[in-house]
């Protein structure tokens, strides 16, 4: 895997300029690197939660991640599914 798991299409750039404080530079296609809160949203993680790591290390936790929403949700419909029978 490469680097571009990290990327994501951004349609509000209309100036190609970085959105976030990434070093990160955006293309012509409004492509930008994902920061590392847009990660911990994916991964159910509140807004308020502080990221105490390097953004290197951010990605590689977030990567590591277990999606409760996810498992949540799949869990609910299992015990639907059990219930139901």
């Amino acid at each position: 895997m490469g680097r571009e798991r990290n990327l994501v299409y951004d349609h509000r750039i209309t100036d190609y300029t970085p959105t976030t404080h990434n070093k990160g530079t955006v293309n012509r296609e409004g492509i930008r690197k994902m920061t590392p809160l847009e990660w911990a949203r994916l991964q159910g993680f509140p807004d308020i939660y502080v990221i105490p790591v390097a953004d290197a290390s951010a990605y590689k936790q977030f990567g590591n991640s277990v999606a409760v929403p996810a498992i949540q949700a799949t869990a609910t419909k299992i015990l639907e599914l059990i219930l139901n029978k």
